[in-house]
């Protein structure tokens, strides 16, 4: 709700794919003419194929962690009757018109940013590049044993306790005393030195990633 309320994650602010255009523009008046409001099955315009991953570690360490697609997970959220996958193409092309209340850069309340360092379908690179446009108290936690699917693989733990962490660092006021950004799923202090290698190494990775293709 926070990165759609402030725009993090939106077009209307950041540019993420071309193909993002198409709906947009002509093609998306085209196929609103077409339909006519009818509700599509998304998968067969939008691919959601990076989105189920899984990451296989070396001695459930950070080294030598390789992304994997789900292929098991995928067919069973595709033949999901309870899945919301369905929308009309006026419904979509609303999320890339919308022009938030409030930037992204204007925003002053304090946002946890959580993500996994493998992701594809939203690639670190990409998630570093909107954190950075977000004004106010922002805090960054990334980590490469996780891809899209982090809180169905296994650190649910480690994810839930960094997100209750950080709330309570909220609400007693310790914010101040937190890192920006860490390379691992910590509430604690860290140096910035102590995060250079590890954060160079995780940020080379994410280069060459892509996001959902339409």
């Amino acid at each position: 709700t926070g990165t759609i309320s402030n725009g993090l994650l939106l077009s209307a602010e950041l540019k993420f794919r071309d193909q993002t255009e198409l709906l947009k523009g002509w093609v998306g008046d085209a196929l609103e003419l077409l339909l006519h409001g009818q509700r599509i099955f998304l998968p067969s315009l939008l691919s959601f194929w990076r989105m189920y991953d899984r990451v296989v570690c070396e001695d459930h360490t950070v080294v030598g962690c390789e992304w994997r697609h789900d292929q098991i997970s995928y067919e069973e959220h595709m033949g999901d009757p309870l899945s919301t996958w369905y929308s009309s193409i006026t419904s979509l092309r609303s999320l890339y018109h919308y022009r938030p209340l409030t930037l992204a850069a204007d925003n002053t309340k304090p946002i946890l940013v959580v993500t996994g360092a493998k992701d594809q379908a939203i690639p670190l690179v990409h998630v570093r590049e909107c954190f950075r446009r977000l004004g106010g108290k922002k805090y960054l936690r990334f980590d490469s044993r996780a891809g899209h699917q982090m809180l169905r693989q296994t650190l649910q733990d480690e994810t839930s306790r960094v997100i209750v962490g950080w709330s309570l660092a909220v609400l007693d006021g310790s914010l101040g005393d937190l890192a920006v950004e860490t390379p691992s799923l910590s509430v604690e202090t860290v140096a910035p030195t102590r995060l250079s290698a590890e954060y160079q190494r995780v940020e080379g990775e994410g280069e060459g990633a892509v996001g959902p293709e339409l």
